[in-house]
């Protein structure tokens, strides 16, 4: 497989081994607590509402386009009023 992604086995077995990044670590666990506040929200909530929840109800400061990012990652929509 290196071979044929003209990656060295080194370089390969290094990733492999490598530990998530502080960053990759957080947008983990912004991620689940915006599923929980997604589920507690009955799927209405859209990136403003969640980045004021979060940061009202468990102290967190992130920005809302981080929110939006993690929120598309993740699949999920805000209903929108009619």
């Amino acid at each position: 497989m290196c071979r044929l992604l003209q990656v060295s086995t080194n370089d390969f077995y290094d990733w492999r081994d490598r530990s998530m990044s502080r960053d990759a670590c957080r947008d983990v666990e912004l991620t689940a607590l915006i599923h929980t506040a997604y589920e507690r929200s009955h799927r209405t909530y859209r990136a403003r509402r969640f980045l004021a929840e979060l940061r009202e109800a468990y102290g967190v400061r992130v920005s809302r386009k981080r929110v939006a990012r993690l929120m598309r990652r993740a699949d999920l929509q805000g209903l929108q009023k009619r």
